[in-house]
């Protein structure tokens, strides 16, 4: 004898379903325009661009919000565990700490695998000035003592197919995110060298832009979105129409009464008043095409550093 279901009863295979198809706001979801090896389109990023135009403080802070972010990712091995690489990802800063280091600091022998010619990297992870966590990378001075094995080399990831690799990796076992890492905990490693199957042998890390609070529906465009709404439902921000009905209808004592500054709003002092995102780590990409237009660039770059 078999019983119908009753449907009005959920399903839980169902939802586990729904969960891993909207997984936009944890994971991120790879950009299709700005990952080469895609080359897509991306609905997120049309909207970001005509929000970076508009030349208004609160569109600017939602285009920052939406637009892509990039992970770094290398494969290194452990002083204490060279039987294996494992492959590490980090954060657009702490990567680009890196980068800056071989083009500008000389750290050009960082990825050689013998004793007494490559070095070991460390980076620290620290509580940054705001609160929020910083990390630091540099080279050990002293040249390493041991070899990364021949049969380790033969075998680390292909970087060059990072896009399709990276949601195969498992975390804590083929796969390290720098962030997991404990406040004031140093982690000490070598970077290996391209895979011998790369087709950029000096390459010695890769990257995947991905967009964070969205869905692949939002991406491909399958459903009609504004990320200022999205923004607003999200942030609880105002927009100006808002702001002012919010105004008209306040207490007169209310009115009368100092405000307290707001990053969302514009800033009214002088015609020469900086940027709302003006000294604010959260927002400063160094190298970033859209921060490097900015009149204040080289000004916010020095506030944040000091």
């Amino acid at each position: 004898m078999t019983t119908e279901k009753d449907p009005y009863m959920l399903d839980p295979e169902e939802y586990t379903k729904f969960k891993d198809e909207n997984k936009g706001s944890l994971k991120g979801i790879k950009c299709p325009r700005r990952n080469a090896s895609m080359d897509g389109k991306c609905k997120v990023c049309d909207q970001v661009q005509h929000l970076f135009g508009t030349q208004d403080a609160l569109d600017r802070e939602i285009a920052f919000e939406y637009m892509t972010k990039c992970t770094y990712y290398l494969n290194f091995v452990l002083p204490h565990d060279l039987t294996k690489s494992i492959t590490l990802e980090l954060g657009k800063k702490v990567g680009n700490q890196i980068i800056n280091g071989i083009e500008k600091s000389g750290w050009v022998d960082i990825s050689h695998p013998k004793s007494g010619k490559g070095r070991e990297m460390q980076i620290l992870k620290f509580k940054g000035d705001q609160g929020f966590p910083t990390y630091n990378a540099s080279p050990v001075l002293q040249l390493a003592t041991y070899d990364i094995p021949d049969e380790v080399l033969i075998n680390v990831l292909n970087l060059d197919k990072i896009i399709d690799l990276v949601d195969t990796l498992e975390e804590g076992k083929d796969l390290f995110k720098i962030s997991s890492l404990k406040m004031d905990e140093t982690l000490k490693f070598r970077i290996c060298p391209a895979s011998p199957e790369s087709m950029y042998p000096k390459r010695v890390m890769s990257v995947v832009w991905r967009h964070w609070k969205v869905t692949e529906d939002h991406i491909n465009g399958t459903i009609d979105f504004d990320l200022r709404k999205m923004y607003k439902d999200v942030s609880g921000a105002t927009d100006k129409e808002d702001k002012k009905g919010k105004d008209e209808t306040s207490p007169p004592w209310e009115k009368q009464q100092s405000k307290e500054p707001n990053l969302l709003d514009e800033p009214t002092k002088s015609p020469k008043s900086k940027k709302v995102c003006f000294g604010k780590e959260l927002f400063f990409e160094e190298g970033d095409e859209k921060c490097a237009a900015c009149s204040d660039y080289k000004a916010c770059a020095k506030a944040i550093s000091n």
